[in-house]
């Protein structure tokens, strides 16, 4: 179906950074080849305090036309934009049993890549979570 799709990854840590490589053969909307890069550094600072740090490379399948010019494959994005960044940078503080947390998340695209919305702007995120 339109939202069905599979993917693989592979990681691997090594202290406070791990690394990933997923794969997709068909990407979410049947877009594609999909292959994302990732890399997570973390740190404690002044003994409560979680520093994280994450940026990803995304690679989607390039976009294919037909002669009516309307896309035939590939063609996650507005534009034929076929690569992109992520990253983000979190800040984690352990109080009263809880995490509380505070992450500036964002991209490389540009409006016109995400349908002329602001889906990719920076942004802060703030959550609470709690592990049982």
């Amino acid at each position: 179906g339109f939202g069905d799709y599979q993917e693989f990854y592979i990681g691997t840590s090594w202290k406070d950074l791990s690394l990933q490589v997923n794969y997709s053969d068909d990407y979410y909307a049947e877009t594609g080849d999909f292959w994302y890069i990732a890399g997570d550094y973390s740190f404690t600072l002044l003994e409560d305090f979680t520093i994280g740090l994450h940026v990803g490379y995304n690679i989607l399948e390039e976009t294919e036309y037909d002669a009516a010019g309307n896309v035939t494959d590939g063609g996650f994005l507005a534009t034929d934009e076929d690569a992109y960044t992520d990253y983000s940078v979190t800040v984690t503080y352990s109080w009263a049993g809880l995490d509380w947390s505070l992450a500036y998340v964002g991209t490389d695209l540009d409006e016109e890549d995400v349908f002329d919305t602001d889906w990719a702007d920076d942004t802060a995120v703030f959550s609470v979570a709690k592990s049982l």
